[in-house]
């Protein structure tokens, strides 16, 4: 494989842009006292949060699972998951914490499938398990809250999903109606930074979409109103690298972290933005920084090895696919042994 190759994938690894669906269907839940009077909201049914990854996870999520909320928002299904090296679990419940005013809202139980159900917008989802192994839980509660923030409540955290993509946080999909989703006519009397938020979850859904051109006019709009908008920077810098515009890319994941500059998460995207324009020295250097957070994640190892070789620094480029295969990660193991190198 060659470095172009090997950095490619790297780049596409690091991108987190998924395909989400959305299901009415309350089948099989269990209801809280709470849940709003059923009267609809304006707007569609969106995406609202996500720890989503492409990478290799682990077990038991060392940091908690929040989202927010900006306005009355029904929340209409929450989706974990537990690979538990490829065994599931079975099923339990998912329930939601209302943080500020310290009270749980309900939990629901779940529907759980072995595999991957159709995330196209609009497609329905699962009300029957398929299991074992359980590996995808899905609640659909239907139900309002104000704005807030709010924890997931997963009720077996010993197999629910993480990594340092979402930042040690539980692996999870939320979905609901929000009243910022108004109509175009009442846009105008809507502030700059309600607008730039408008165009960025446009933005946000192209890119999911994989229409990278699209997003890059949509989160421009926004950076437009919003300058400060880190978000829109980062999800800019996404589509860049989608459409392998790496200079772009760097710049934008660049002003996104002068505005978060502890996101592990946007070194690694700029680390791939880095190593594809060939800039393999930065890379390592932004590689450093997620490695000095998460020394056990054995891709990366790997990833930095391959920048070494590129630099012609062949003597650490094999310490670290040393490392790395003694992590446990297959294909350091393979360069290894195609190099005839005992470890």
């Amino acid at each position: 494989m060659t470095q172009k190759a090997i950095v490619l994938i790297f780049l596409l690894f690091c991108l987190s842009i998924p395909h989400f669906s959305a299901f009415a269907s309350d089948k099989g839940q269990e209801k809280n006292d709470g849940k709003g009077d059923g009267a609809s909201l304006p707007g569609i049914e969106r995406l609202l949060f996500q720890t989503n990854t492409t990478a290799r996870v682990y077990d038991k999520p060392s940091q908690k699972t929040y989202f927010g909320l900006n306005s009355p928002t029904r929340i209409t299904k929450i989706s974990t998951y537990h690979w538990n090296e490829g065994k599931g679990v079975e099923p339990g419940t998912i329930g939601l914490m209302d943080v500020f005013r310290g009270r749980t809202i309900g939990t629901w139980n779940v529907t759980a499938t072995k595999s991957m159900f159709d995330l196209t917008p609009g497609a329905a989802w699962p009300v029957q398990g398929d299991g074992p192994p359980y590996r995808y839980w899905i609640v659909q509660p239907d139900v309002d809250l104000p704005a807030g923030t709010y924890e997931i409540l997963d009720s077996n955290p010993s197999t629910w999903s993480q990594n340092v993509e979402t930042n040690n946080r539980g692996v999870a999909w939320v979905y609901g109606i929000s009243q910022n989703d108004i109509t175009d006519g009442a846009y105008n009397d809507l502030s700059d930074k309600a607008k730039a938020k408008g165009y960025y979850k446009q933005g946000d859904a192209y890119l999911q979409a994989g229409k990278y051109k699209e997003a890059v006019t949509e989160f421009t709009k926004a950076l437009e109103l919003n300058s400060l908008y880190a978000e829109a920077y980062l999800g800019r810098g996404d589509a860049y690298s989608g459409l392998e515009n790496a200079t772009e890319a760097i710049g934008d994941y660049t002003n996104y972290l002068e505005l978060n500059t502890k996101d592990t998460f946007g070194y690694l995207k700029r680390a791939a933005a880095f190593s594809f324009a060939g800039y393999f020295q930065k890379a390592i250097e932004d590689l450093d920084k997620v490695l000095a957070e998460f020394p056990k994640e054995a891709n990366l190892y790997y990833q930095r090895g391959t920048y070494y070789e590129a630099l012609g620094k062949k003597e650490l480029a094999v310490e670290d696919y040393t490392t790395a295969a003694r992590l446990g990660y297959g294909p350091a193991l393979a360069e290894l042994e195609s190099r005839g190198v005992t470890w």
